[in-house]
């Protein structure tokens, strides 16, 4: 809430969001929610505060992206002063290959490979944690790690569930 409220000039509190979540949630809305790690200023420990955050929100789907610094934004020009990017680097679309900062506290690498796991930490219990912990690193072991938890995830979480419009209307859709 403090970096939020300090950083990004949010500053509504965890608890009116995760009320607010639990209102959709008790409409049967199916929803997404769309996370940003990587903030200047933001260290793994605060990123990984959204893991958990996450996990208090029954959300439909989640996503987790790296933040990305577009010019004319008091974010990018904060990013600049500091030199975590150069003012020549052109952002073109959100949707880039990782982080694009080059920060002491939280580098690019490991941004990108929380971004990567962050549905693992989000969905599988917590003694599950040291497992995608490994599945971080960028080893051929921690991509082995990585690729079987993907692929329980998906056996888990994807082929099981309802389809998005079921879930949405509490029964089967009709023609």
């Amino acid at each position: 809430e403090g970096f939020r409220k300090k950083y990004l000039r949010r500053p509504v509190t965890n608890e009116l969001m995760v009320k607010n979540f639990k209102i959709v949630n008790d409409s049967g809305i199916p929803y997404s929610v769309n996370n940003i790690m990587g903030f200047p200023y933001e260290t793994y420990d605060l990123a990984f505060d959204t893991v958990k955050f996450n996990r208090l929100v029954d959300s439909t789907d989640r996503n987790a992206y790296p933040f990305t610094p577009f010019h004319g934004t008091p974010l990018r020009t904060l990013c600049e002063q500091l030199g975590f990017i150069r003012d020549e680097q052109i952002v073109q679309s959100v949707i880039v290959n990782g982080s694009l900062l080059d920060m002491p506290q939280f580098p690019q690498n490991k941004v990108n490979s929380l971004v990567k796991t962050f549905n693992l930490y989000v969905k599988f219990p917590e003694s599950r944690w040291p497992d995608i912990k490994r599945a971080e690193e960028e080893t051929p072991e921690g991509n082995r790690i990585y690729n079987e938890l993907k692929l329980e995830f998906v056996d888990r979480y994807f082929t099981k569930q309802e389809s998005f419009e079921d879930s949405a209307m509490g029964q089967p859709m009709s023609a």
